[in-house]
């Protein structure tokens, strides 16, 4: 189970990458694509400049996968994200990674 939020990217954009970036993680880690979502979250960042649309932010929820992805899955994201924004952008990818005895689907465990 893979639950990709995003924020920080025009909606437009996510949506013309994500079947790129959905087909490129199941390839990466041997899952079928229907195993993945994202989640696009409309978001305004505010510092003392401003309001602004901030940097592409990923945040990835998985069942206990192999931190030997990390790497793989963060520079996926990060190259077919960067044909989206500015060259100097940051692109920030977190990962959370949840433990089976915490996670239940229809009140069962999975």
């Amino acid at each position: 189970m893979f639950r990709i939020r995003v924020r920080g990217l025009p909606f437009e954009d996510l949506e013309f990458l994500s079947e790129r970036l959905i087909r490129k993680l199941a390839s990466l880690t041997d899952l079928p694509a229907s195993l993945f979502t994202l989640e696009y979250e409309k978001s305004i960042y505010l510092s003392v400049a401003g309001a602004s649309s901030g940097f592409p932010y990923f945040e990835i929820s998985w069942l206990n996968s192999s931190p030997q992805l990390k790497p793989k899955i963060a520079t996926s994201i990060e190259e077919l994200v960067r044909t989206a924004v500015e060259p100097q952008q940051e692109i920030v990818v977190v990962f959370h990674d949840i433990d089976e005895q915490n996670y239940f689907k229809n009140g069962k465990h999975v």
